[in-house]
């Protein structure tokens, strides 16, 4: 999911500080939702996902409306 050019990643902020990112994506048919930062292992990023859940409507739409842009 982290590689497809359609999923939708935002920054999620807590008093003006990013606590992780939150992406939009559809995997196997299923709209999901997933809360994740990135963690630097051996010099190279690697996500380490906090939560993932499936997502609701509104999040799907965002997801859906990102597609129709290409």
């Amino acid at each position: 999911m982290f590689d497809d050019p359609f999923a939708v990643t935002a920054e999620d902020y807590i008093d003006d500080t990013p606590r992780c990112d939150q992406t939009f994506d559809i995997v196997a048919g299923l709209p999901i939702f997933v809360a994740h930062v990135y963690r630097v292992i051996d010099g190279e990023e690697n996500p380490r996902i906090i939560n993932a859940r499936k997502a609701v409507e509104y999040e799907e739409q965002i997801y859906r409306s990102n597609q129709r842009k290409d």
